[in-house]
């Protein structure tokens, strides 16, 4: 009961945060070189009817070397306030070619969420069956580039970076979130699979904030306790 009650102060306090910046504009794009496809979320081609969250499971045309399965959207249901993204992708192919899989998100006011943000951690995760691949990742946050790495794995690759130092001047409005990713195959009969998930770091402040909260909560119950014995 105690660790519910916590856990929904975390997120009350959270939320009087973030209520600036709620997500406008999930979007899943899939280029093959050839064909094109450009998904919104629950729309047409969308196999999710989750609200935050975009499915693929197919491929781009009759002829595509490519069958795709990929899955993208928000992590924290309880509010779509927080700018945090995951992406996970399983393509295969029977030929050379290079498929491009990219993520676009939008929130509020850059303004609003400089207020608490300060800055990005992401997670990535390679997992292919050959030698023949390479993948690239770059993570957009409004119109800076980070270019996570060109990678030739053979087997898995993971690793973590902070992303710091992108423009939160109301010029760069909305708040524009994209992962795009690039999967080359030189061979037939390949298959990668490449997660990335983006999580937002708070400024010290706003977790001092949460931290006094949660301290003070801790005490109330304490002494309620004591009351009742």
């Amino acid at each position: 009961m105690k660790k519910t009650l916590l856990t929904t102060l975390a997120i009350g306090i959270m939320g009087t945060m973030l209520t600036a910046g709620s997500a406008m504009a999930l979007t899943l794009t899939l280029d093959d070189g050839i064909d094109s496809l450009v998904i919104t979320d629950n729309g047409i081609n969308d196999s999710s009817s989750t609200i935050d969250k975009i499915n693929f499971d197919g491929a781009l045309s009759s002829t595509s070397l490519w069958n795709i399965n990929t899955s993208i959207g928000h992590s924290y249901t309880a509010t779509d306030a927080v700018p945090e993204l995951f992406f996970d992708t399983t393509n295969s192919s029977t030929g050379a070619g290079t498929l491009t899989v990219t993520l676009e998100e939008s929130y509020g006011t850059s303004a609003d969420l400089a207020d608490w943000l300060s800055g990005f951690i992401a997670e990535y995760s390679i997992n292919t069956d050959v030698s023949t691949t390479s993948v690239d990742i770059d993570i957009y946050i409004n119109s800076t580039l980070y270019e996570i790495g060109d990678f030739s794995p053979n087997g898995v690759e993971s690793g973590t970076q902070a992303l710091t130092g992108f423009d939160t001047s109301s010029s760069e409005d909305p708040f524009d979130l994209m992962i795009e990713v690039a999967i080359t195959h030189t061979g037939a009969d390949s298959s990668t699979n490449v997660d990335v998930d983006l999580s937002p770091v708070p400024e010290p402040a706003s977790m001092m904030l949460l931290g006094t909260g949660l301290i003070g909560f801790a005490g109330a119950a304490r002494r309620k306790k004591k009351l009742a014995a």
